[in-house]
């Protein structure tokens, strides 16, 4: 039998944020609880920089921004045991006007991105459910938890406690809570001045909630504290129950911004490179420009602000920054763009693989090692994309390169780009192109063999 879920829809009040304790289910649970007793956490909490301190006697309290990949963000017990992501499959399968209403919470957060795009279908909870990996939060954490009451999703402004189990998304960022089964989203503005409804936990201030942002790139291995030990392990995405191996801790990535009435945390943009894996990967550095507020009913892929066109350099005058360095080899192909349309480039090899954003590597060996978002409000800028393959590893066949406009940002000026092939390092192929200003729109494929 589905737990929760009543008839009773009740409104939440302008400016209200509801405290959930880690142990409670809450108000219009989706399910009954899935997560595990909560823990008790030995291991010290994750540092951040001090919030600042409010400009105005009745400013709202700043919000402390991490990426999705920073380490010491989640934690575990290296047993993946915290939450059960098979029974919200399970109660949502046997409810279906309850699966409904999940995809539709779900989908109303206009940054939501998996391997199947930027929305999910009720026919599609199983798959993406699988794809998420369940963590417990090392700090009081800022959502949307959308409940369920009345035929329909019931979206609260919510801080989640600390020692809560969620379960969280290959871009970092928590799409389920565990003890109610609900769909989680990015956190909305406060509609006037800020009140918090439930009782406080010990510990409990403003000014240490967090906000999470997408982590710039896929994250293929996270890196979570062992809330016991504190210390650190890999755990691949939603990697079935056992004990992965303690690894080092790398650099972390937060920041701090003020968050007023009207106005969210905004997306990293990515500007300088990192190196987060044994492949080039890229960092990120979030902005201070706040996004437009976005309606909790507002559905996919019409989801990012829309700015009007930009005015940006031809795309045959084009070069990598000189800071970003990119993986080379057998096989390099090279996406460079600018403006803030979101281009992704994609390359198919020999097996069949399309090697994407969503699918950053190949079992023949080919690698995105970097994937930027501009963002709908960023600022002209070179940006870049980069799928190789390492000094004797690519296989002989035919490949294919296209871009795709995943979001075209609302622009009404066609997207350019330049697209550069290399094989055993001579350039067989650069083109420069540009794609209708239309989600969705793909370029001719790129053909060249090996």
């Amino acid at each position: 039998m589905v737990g929760g879920g009543g008839d009773d829809k009740k409104e939440q009040a302008a400016g209200e944020v509801l405290l959930e304790n880690a142990a409670s289910t809450g108000p219009d649970p989706f399910t009954a609880s899935v997560a595990s007793p909560v823990p008790t956490i030995s291991a010290a909490p994750p540092t951040f920089p001090p919030a600042p301190v409010p400009t105005a006697a009745d400013a709202p309290a700043p919000l402390r921004v991490s990426n999705g990949d920073t380490v010491g963000l989640y934690g575990g017990t290296q047993d993946n045991t915290q939450c059960d992501a098979t029974q919200i499959t399970r109660y949502l399968g046997e409810n279906p006007p309850k699966a409904a209403a999940w995809v539709k919470a779900l989908n109303s957060d206009t940054t939501l991105r998996w391997t199947g795009g930027n929305a999910v279908t009720t026919a599609q909870i199983p798959d993406y459910l699988a794809q998420l990996t369940p963590v417990v939060l090392r700090a009081d954490t800022r959502v949307t938890n959308n409940g369920f009451a009345g035929g329909s999703p019931t979206p609260r402004q919510a801080i989640l406690q600390t020692g809560s189990a969620v379960l969280i998304d290959t871009y970092g960022v928590p799409r389920a809570r565990c003890a109610c089964g609900n769909p989680l989203g990015s956190p909305k503005p406060a509609a006037g001045k800020v009140t918090y409804a439930g009782t406080p936990w010990p510990g409990f201030a403003p000014t240490t909630v967090v906000v999470v942002n997408q982590s710039v790139t896929v994250i293929n291995t996270f890196v979570l504290v062992n809330i016991n030990t504190g210390t650190t392990y890999t755990q691949p995405p939603g990697a079935p129950p056992g004990t992965p191996t303690p690894t080092g801790t790398t650099q972390t990535q937060t920041q701090t911004v003020t968050v007023t009435p009207g106005q969210v945390p905004p997306p990293p943009t990515p500007t300088t490179p990192r190196a987060a894996s044994p492949t080039v990967t890229t960092t990120s550095t979030a902005t201070s420009t706040a996004l437009p507020t976005t309606s909790a009913t507002s559905t996919a892929p019409t989801s990012r602000p829309p700015t009007g066109p930009q005015t940006v350099p031809p795309p045959d005058q084009l070069t990598v920054p000189p800071t970003i360095s990119l993986g080379t080899g057998d096989i390099q192909v090279t996406l460079l763009f600018t403006g803030n349309a979101d281009l992704d480039l994609h390359v198919v090899d020999p097996s069949g693989t399309d090697i994407y954003f969503a699918k950053p590597t190949s079992p023949t060996g080919g690698r995105l090692d970097r994937d930027e978002v501009p963002g709908c409000s960023s600022a002209p800028a070179t940006h870049v994309e980069n799928v190789f393959w390492p000094q004797g590893g690519s296989p002989s066949g035919s490949y294919q390169a296209y871009v795709v406009n995943y979001y075209a940002c609302g622009n009404t000026e066609p997207a350019t780009y330049q697209l550069t092939v290399k094989v055993g390092g001579r350039v067989v192929s650069d083109t420069t192109g540009s794609l209708p200003p239309t989600t969705g729109s793909k370029s001719t494929p790129v053909a060249f063999s090996k």
